[in-house]
This record gives structure tokens, C-alpha cells and sequence, in this order.
């Protein structure tokens, strides 16, 4: 999934959840500040499906039972309030994450000109004020289960949320609010979880009466609240974070090598002027290692930025350079992005806020400490100016998600048709079309023959409406005209109206198209089919049951689609975005399916190299030797462009290929390029059972420091089918432990079992005890004898989880 489409929802979310938990809307200042310090490390919109982050089998792990603990033991060299501050800030914060920010509003209401300042403390319907509220803390976290679930989106990453009262919390008006329908988790009385398990509803906790604990992911809530089961190591970001002013009110620390990893690994561009905080991050490489901020608003010089990296006075000062100068490009990106969405006439006022912005960074200089560039503030405004900007700014910003919320629903419709589309071609062995009847004549969208396939956006209900359909009848007939007024909300885009019962989301036709040309099947698209375009947002509406779509203007492309920006899915369910600046002969290309145009790297590579005898029209797409050739050769974007396309869903290899390019790629995992060495790791996951690579060749990665390697690492063990890769895949780092789990579950299986017997004898009691989790999940009662010994184990939990692991080997329908 695109990384940056996730970050704008985690900045909609901090919004959201810190407003909901009483902070004002006209004291939006206060959630921006985190939005905005916080999604430095994930700036994005919603994820592109509705995932679930069960494993195929729930392990029965007995030490999963939160309970309240005391604050993690961090090493400091601090003043005791200090530490004791800290302490509270970093209380249910794993040693593992890769972004902390925190606010404490109790501490700022103190502040005479911000308790004066309007609407500031009002609580309005939410279920607590903002000076009921010590501290706010926002974590972003890893999470290797949704980085191995396809269906969440895959970016690896998941957002966490600690609220510490100076009241009890009221905690059903809070659950109500922030996780709608979530229920009290069976035998405890102080957690929630949402009724199906999402990454899109919060799983809440709370460990004492004036403490609540969220997270989008029961896993990483449960990691939040049981940090006293294991030590927590001093890691970077804690120590960044020790480096901010206690008493400023706010605070943050990134992990900004590792967290560059992610947006790497994603491919992110700095195409959308919106992705404030991720060109400011993209503008550091990955020399900078830490970065850490507070800001005291009640002073001139309370705002501090710390810049640590690997290299000297002289690195530390670029990379400060390249931040503020990226900072100002952001600011200026915003203003022209608030003009573009919210339109001319409110640019003079987003020009006077985005100026004011612009004239505090200017004057900042980075000072020097060795391989740390520090940044001050000397002449901030202070207290109600500096919210009053930031409040202005952040008023301007609901206004943009709320109409990107919008933009989201259409591009969210988009991949649902896109992978409906083959879900229905599995079933068929053909494209969907619109309904004819047997002389010929047109009845039915295709719209309608799609809709059993559709239920992800409302259920059953699309299959029951599919059923009132007289579909040997033409749309307007009598019977089937007034079922056009129900239609689903999959095919309403960002221009429909409530009620409306017409649709901008339409397939491509016209001569040389796939469906202009009745293509049924996948094979029939020559050009193949990344390289060509099925559903397009249009200008003009049709009725979303009449069997009527656009029509491809070969002379000039863009006539018909939406003006700005269309929003498109290719067949093989990548989305696409035709602007007015779009190339014409790109759209050409696109839109018809046989006539050897494509956009790929191989094309790229040809003509830029000019060194091959065979052209990549005569080539097959996807030729490995090719690709191999870029990846040895090519500039960096070409490296990347030619890994990222022996990954693509529609690559076929036939074994020998699949064993060259394995072959071929191994060396380069020894690269000190951690980022070439992920997208490697990558496509060397993708074809290791198919190319026969030994998982041993890849064992010195078993510890990466970059999380999305050890990922990879970890599916290429599932890949092998060797049992003797259970004893890695059960110890590990804490925030491998999902990835781990899916691995041996999904992957391996039984073969697990197999791996798992001989370390029920083994000297480590951690081992012991998941051996007898991995057999009660994937054993039968044939290992029921194997399991006994241990229930007279010097270790409890082992002696526990064998009992478990016989009694659900035993009655397994229990």
C-alpha cells in the first residue's frame, strides 16, 4: 500500500481522538501539534482495505493478561523530576517504537494567556475537558502482523494512544466514542475490543481509574499495557527523548533511521504538496539517527530541536540545513495545497497564517555539538499568538480531510472493483459484463452482475439486492428502474450526492479498449496487465444500473474524465491518477490493450541504455534477464523500479527463471544499502520456494536493525518448509513476535510440529513453553505423550501450557 495515504488518516485520527477527548475544536492547535509532530513518521490517509489481524489460529499464549505495572526502569543521568517526568511520559511506550509525542494540557492551561483563551476548556459533547487531562501521549509503533496481512495494507506500522487523567475515567462514554460497539473482553472488566478484530477500530484498556490505554491493533494494545514482562532496554528513542525540556508541553522523539526504512521501502514521493511532515522527514537521510523537540509556548526561546547522527560537526550541520530549508518548502507546499483545495477565496487569510509560520523558521540557525545539531527558538511568539496561528492552520486542515475523506471513499471503491473484478474471473474464468439479453440487446450494467462480489461495503445487502433484479429485464423496465434508486455505496465517488442514484465510477470503452472490444479474458490483454486501464472517474454520471460507461476519446484523452484529477484502477488492481498535466500519449497507452505500449522499467531501460538487440516489445514483459541486467546497472530509481516489478501480483516465472533470479539477487543482500537490500529481501520472499533458496543464505539477516528486512527474512524461513527454522522463528524481538507467529501458522503448519517436538527438551524454559503452544495449535494426539513430562516442569508457565496444550489436543472440538 501507498505509505502516504496511510499518514493523513493518523493525523485524522490524533485529530479526532484528542478532540474527542476534550480537546475543543477551536483549540485545534493543541491536536495539530501532535498530528503534526507525530505523523513526522507516518503521514498518510485510511489503509486501502478492511483488514483483519487475526492469525489463521489463535496460540493460547497464558502470559498475553494485562495488568497495571509500574514505569519502565530507563537509565538516566537526570535530576530526579526530570526523571520522574519522563518516566510517566515513557510509562506504557515499548523500547521498540519508532515515534513518541506527548502534551500535557494541565500544564499548559496553566500558561495565564492560554486559559484565557477562547472555548480552550469547553467540553461540548465529549466525555471529558482538556484540563481533566495530564498528559496525552501518541506512539507509532511496527507491527509485523499487518506488515504480513496483504489485506491491512502492509505498511508494518500502527498507532497507539495513552490519555492519563486527573479524574476517573469515564470509561463506556469514552469506549462509545472512540470505538463504537466495542465490547468488554471476556473475564476482564477494564478492556475492550472491537467486535471483529480491525486495524481500523481502536482496542482499548485501561490499567488503573485515570488511565486509558488504545491502540489500532489488540496485539500492540496488549504490547502498551505488559511492558514489566520483559526489561526494557535504553533504546535510542528514549534516549532522544530524555533529551526535552520536561516542562515544555510538548514534547516528541523519532527514530528517523529506522522510521525512513518504512517510507523507503514504501517508495514514497514528494509529489502531493499536502505531506508536510513527510518532506520535512524526507529531507533527513538516514546519517540522522534521532531526532527530538519540545516547545514551551509560554516562552520566546522554548522551542528546541535536536539532531543526532552518525557522522561529524559538519553532517550534523547539512542535515540541520536540508531540515529547516525543507521546512520552509512546507510550508510554502501547504499554503499553495490550502489554496488549491479550499479555493482562491480564502487566500489572502491561509497566505497571512502560512507567512507567519514561514517568518518563525526563517531566523532559526542550527548550532553545533559535535555530530548533534541543535536548533533554539529566540524570538517565538509565545502562548495565545502561537495557538492562535496554529488553530487557523488546523481549522484549515479539517476542511481539507474532510474533503479528502471524500477522495478517499472514491479511491477506496476503486481497489474494492479492482480485486472484486478478479474474484469474479476466479469464479468465472472471465471479466465481468454488462447483462445482455439472448438476441443481443444490452439489459444490465455490469455494475449489477458485479454486486455479489461487493459485500466488504455493506455485507449481505448487495447480494440481496443483486437477487430483486429481473435480469432478463433492461434497466428501465418497470420492475427493475425503481431498484436504481438504491444504489450502493461502493459506486458513490467524491461528486455524488446523498440521494444520488448516478455514478462517476465507470469502465473504459471505446475501440481498442478492453471492454469496448468484449475482452473476457485476462490473457487477451496484450500489453498485460499492469500497463492497462479498466475503471476510470468520469465527468459525466450515468445510472448506475444502465448498461452506459465512458467512452475513450483517442484524439484527445483527457475529454470525459473528471476534471483535476480521475482517479483510475488498472487490471491488476493498482490504482492510478490521470491529471491535467498527464502526458496524452501515457493515457493512450493505458486505455487500449494491444497496442505494445508500456510504461515499465523495461521500456525505460532500453532507451536509456541502448545497448540490447531486442527490443522490449519483442521481449515477454517481466523478462528476468532484463530485469536482472537493470538491477546489476541501472541508476538507484531504476534498481527500484526493476526489484518493485518482480514483485508485481501478475509475474509468472517458470522455475528455471524463478532460480535465476534468486541466483542473482542473493549477492546483493550483503549491501550496506539497508534500502536495497530490503526491496531484494522482497522479491527474493516472493520467489524463495519457487527459485529452491536456502533460507541459511540469508541467516546472517536474522538480526537486522531494520524491521521490514527481518520481515522478509522471516517469510523466506515460512518459504522452506524446514522444520529446523522453528527455533528461530520462536525467539526473537518483541516486535517480531506477530510476524513470527504468522509465519509458523500460516506457512509452515504441521511442519511446525515437527520442528517444535525436539525443543520440548530444551535447557531454555522459552522455548519449552512455545514448543507446547506450537503443538497445541498445529498437533494432534499422537504428541499427547511428548507433552506429558513437561506438566512436572520446574518452570509453571510450562507446566500450564502443556496442561492447556493436552486438554485442546485431546478435545479438540472443545
Amino acid at each position: 500500500m501507498n505509505l502516504r495515504r496511510k499518514s493523513h488518516h493518523l493525523l485524522t485520527v490524533s485529530v479526532g481522538v484528542l478532540a474527542r477527548c476534550g480537546v475543543h475544536s477551536r483549540s485545534h492547535a493543541i491536536c495539530l501539534m501532535m498530528g503534526v509532530f507525530f505523523t513526522t513518521g507516518c503521514q498518510n490517509q485510511p489503509s486501502d482495505a478492511t483488514p483483519n489481524e487475526s492469525p489463521k489460529k489463535q496460540a493460547p499464549v497464558s502470559d498475553r493478561q494485562p495488568k497495571e505495572q509500574d514505569s519502565p526502569k530507563i537509565n538516566t543521568d537526570s535530576p530526579p523530576d526530570v526523571s520522574e517526568t519522563i518516566s510517566r511520559d515513557l510509562k506504557f511506550v515499548p523500547d521498540y517504537a519508532l515515534a513518541v509525542a506527548v502534551m500535557r494540557p494541565t500544564q499548559m492551561l496553566e500558561i495565564p494567556d492560554v486559559a484565557t483563551f477562547p472555548g480552550v476548556d469547553l467540553q461540548g459533547g465529549n466525555p471529558i475537558k482538556p484540563s481533566n487531562v495530564e498528559r496525552c501521549a501518541l506512539v507509532l509503533l511496527p507491527d509485523s502482523g499487518k506488515y504480513f496481512d496483504g489485506r491491512s495494507g502492509g505498511n508494518g506500522l500502527t498507532l497507539g494512544f495513552v490519555v492519563e487523567m486527573n479524574v476517573d475515567a469515564p470509561q463506556q462514554k469514552l469506549v462509545n466514542q472512540l470505538s463504537p460497539g466495542a465490547e468488554r473482553a471476556k473475564g476482564k472488566e477494564d478492556i475492550y475490543w472491537p467486535r471483529e478484530v480491525s486495524y481500523e477500530q481502536l482496542s482499548i484498556a485501561f490499567p488503573d481509574k485515570k488511565t486509558m490505554v488504545a491502540a489500532f491493533g489488540t496485539v500492540a494494545m496488549l504490547e502498551m499495557l505488559n511492558l514489566e514482562k520483559r526489561p526494557q532496554q535504553d533504546s535510542r528513542l528514549f534516549k532522544a527523548y530524555r533529551q526535552n525540556d520536561p516542562q515544555a508541553q510538548f514534547a516528541a522523539a523519532i527514530d528517523v533511521d529506522r522510521l525512513r526504512h518504512f517510507y523507503d521501502l514504501a517508495n514514497t514521493q514528494l509529489s502531493d504538496k499536502s505531506d508536510f511532515a513527510s518532506n520535512i522527514l524526507l529531507s533527513l537521510s538516514h546519517r540522522t539517527k534521532t531526532a527530538s523537540l519540545s516547545w514551551d509556548i509560554s516562552r520566546p526561546d522554548g522551542f528546541s530541536l535536536q539532531l543526532d547522527t552518525d557522522g561529524d560537526a559538519t553532517v550534523a550541520k547539512e542535515q540541520a540545513l536540508q531540515l529547516l530549508a525543507a521546512t520552509q518548502t512546507a510550508v510554502e507546499n501547504t499554503q499553495q495545497y490550502l489554496i488549491d483545495e479550499l479555493g482562491t477565496g480564502q487566500q489572502t487569510e491561509i497566505t497571512e497564517v502560512t507567512r507567519s509560520l514561514s517568518n518563525m523558521v526563517e531566523p532559526l540557525e542550527p548550532e553545533m555539538n559535535e555530530a548533534t545539531a541543535i536548533v533554539n527558538s529566540h524570538k517565538f511568539p509565545v502562548a495565545n499568538e502561537t495557538l492562535q496561528r496554529i488553530a487557523k492552520l488546523a481549522a484549515y486542515q479539517v476542511a481539507v480531510l474532510r474533503k479528502r475523506a471524500m477522495r478517499f471513499q472514491t479511491s477506496y471503491a476503486f481497489a474494492i472493483l479492482g480485486l472484486q473484478m478478479h474474484n469474479y474471473n476466479d469464479v468465472y474464468a472471465k471479466l465481468p459484463q454488462n447483462i445482455v439479453s439472448d438476441d443481443g440487446k444490452l439489459l444490465l450494467s455490469w455494475r449489477v452482475n458485479l454486486l455479489p462480489y461487493l459485500g466488504e461495503f455493506g455485507g449481505s445487502e448487495e447480494v440481496k439486492l443483486y437477487k430483486k433484479f429481473h435480469l432478463d429485464e433492461p434497466w428501465d423496465s418497470p420492475h427493475n428502474k425503481p431498484l436504481s434508486e438504491q444504489m450502493p455505496k461502493i459506486f458513490r465517488t467524491r461528486d455524488s450526492t446523498p440521494d444520488a442514484n448516478v455514478t462517476h465510477l465507470q469502465a473504459v470503452t471505446g475501440p481498442g479498449t478492453v471492454f469496448g472490444e468484449g475482452i473476457e479474458k485476462f490473457e487477451q490483454i496484450t500489453d498485460g496487465l499492469p500497463n492497462t486501464l479498466a475503471f476510470i472517474e468520469t465527468q459525466e454520471p450515468v445510472i448506475w444500473t444502465k448498461p452506459e460507461d465512458f467512452e475513450f476519446d483517442h484524439d484527445q484523452p483527457h475529454n470525459g474524465l473528471r476534471p483535476g484529477e480521475a482517479l483510475g484502477v488498472l487490471f491488476n488492481g493498482q490504482r492510478v491518477e490521470l491529471k491535467p498535466e498527464t502526458d496524452d500519449e501515457m493515457i493512450r497507452h493505458i486505455a487500449l490493450f494491444d497496442d505494445g505500449g508500456q510504461f515499465d522499467v523495461e521500456s525505460i531501460w532500453w532507451k536509456r541504455s541502448g545497448s540490447h538487440t531486442v527490443e522490449p516489445k519483442q521481449r515477454k514483459a517481466g523478462d528476468p534477464d532484463l530485469l536482472l541486467e537493470v538491477v546489476q546497472d541501472g541508476m538507484r530509481d531504476e534498481k527500484r523500479a526493476a526489484l518493485n516489478r518482480l514483485t508485481d501480483y501478475d509475474l509468472k516465472l517458470k522455475r528455471s527463471d524463478a532460480k535465476k533470479v534468486v541466483d542473482g539477487l542473493l549477492p546483493l543482500v550483503k549491501t550496506n544499502d539497508p534500502n536495497l537490500r530490503g526491496w531484494v529481501l522482497e522479491v527474493l520472499a516472493k520467489w524463495a520456494k519457487r527459485g529452491k533458496l536456502d533460507w541459511k543464505q540469508v541467516e546472517p539477516l536474522f538480526d537486522d536493525p531494520y524491521e521490514q528486512n527481518r520481515w522478509q527474512v522471516f517469510k523466506i524461513l515460512g518459504a522452506s518448509g524446514d522444520p529446523q527454522v522453528v527455533p528461530i522463528l520462536l525467539k526473537g524481538r518483541p516486535e517480531d513476535t506477530r510476524i513470527r507467529w504468522n509465519v509458523i501458522y500460516e506457512r509452515l503448519g504441521k511442519v511446525a510440529v515437527e520442528g517444535a517436538l525436539p525443543l520440548l527438551k530444551s535447557a531454555d524454559e522459552e522455548l519449552r513453553f512455545k514448543a507446547c503452544i506450537v503443538i497445541a495449535n498445529e498437533g494432534d494426539k499422537s504428541q499427547v505423550p511428548q507433552l506429558r513430562p513437561l506438566l512436572e516442569d520446574d518452570a509453571e508457565r510450562v507446566r500450564n501450557m502443556a496442561k492447556k496444550a493436552i486438554e485442546r489436543l485431546e478435545n479438540p472440538e472443545e
